[in-house]
């Protein structure tokens, strides 16, 4: 059925293809933009830093510790503005676009409201991302008390937990996802018990997955000083090996909604 299903649904690969190109597009232009603009504020600090004044006499005496106080405030101004929106954009990429192609995905294999279908997949993921989102919040709130009373161990043990919670729960939302012939709590159920059961099976086929990958990335990221044709291929091979690994994982899912 997997084969027949690709053999009978060409066009739809076809869009997927070009979807894919779009999300993988879009994630790489809002790291580049909000990355570029952080780092940018990040050298107003450091530069500010450099060239301040650490004499406890001149303080004392009123020469303030750095000359433009004004420019480092809006330069941390900047780099927490700019870090939301790397962050929500690339949220808002994945909880419309790339949940977009997980319900594409599904119809490939069982022809149903498409409209419908995505609507309960992203209802589901955006659950993992709102509970995910408010446990980090609070994590991050520790974090920078823990930065303000010095607590340099206990800082970092809290950012670990934070990146702890992250991975876990995108784990079990990327699970749900393959789970698309289940409804909205059904689907929310059975991720945890699916993810929980076959951890070991679910990881093997994620590192497999990501092999290629990540692989074809990397050959992409050192062929920007290759011939073009050389990138094109890359950038093809990369696409399509997300592609597939979502197909295979949609795939997979159903026999998971049927109990196997």
């Amino acid at each position: 059925s997997f084969v027949t299903a690709l053999k009978k649904n060409w066009w739809v690969i076809l869009i997927l293809f070009i979807l894919q190109l779009a999300f993988v597009g879009l994630i790489g232009l809002i790291n580049v933009k909000y990355q570029v603009a952080i780092a940018e504020h990040m050298n107003t600090i450091i530069n500010a830093v450099q060239s301040a004044n650490f004499d406890e006499n001149a303080i004392n005496m009123g020469i303030p510790f750095v000359s433009d106080a004004g420019a480092v405030y809006a330069a941390i101004d900047g780099i927490i503005s700019n870090l939301w929106k790397l962050v929500g954009y690339q949220a808002a990429v994945c909880l419309t676009l790339g949940v977009f192609m997980w319900a594409l995905t599904h119809y490939m294999f069982k022809k149903q409201n498409l409209m419908k279908l995505f609507a309960k997949l992203f209802a589901r993921s955006l659950v993992f991302v709102l509970v995910m989102g408010g446990i980090i919040y609070l994590i991050l709130q520790k974090v920078f008390s823990s930065l303000a009373e010095a607590e340099q161990f206990s800082a970092t043990s809290w950012v670990y937990l934070a990146a702890a919670v992250l991975i876990v729960g995108s784990y079990f939302m990327f699970v749900s996802l393959a789970l698309g012939e289940l409804g909205f709590v059904s689907g929310l159920k059975k991720a945890f018990v699916v993810g929980v059961k076959k951890i070991h099976y679910i990881l093997g086929m994620i590192i497999v997955g990501a092999v290629p990958a990540v692989a074809f990335g990397y050959l992409l990221f050192l062929s920007a000083g290759w011939a073009f044709s050389l990138l094109v291929l890359f950038s093809l091979l990369f696409i399509l090996s997300l592609m597939f690994f979502m197909i295979v994982m949609a795939a997979v899912g159903r026999r998971w909604c049927a109990g196997e």
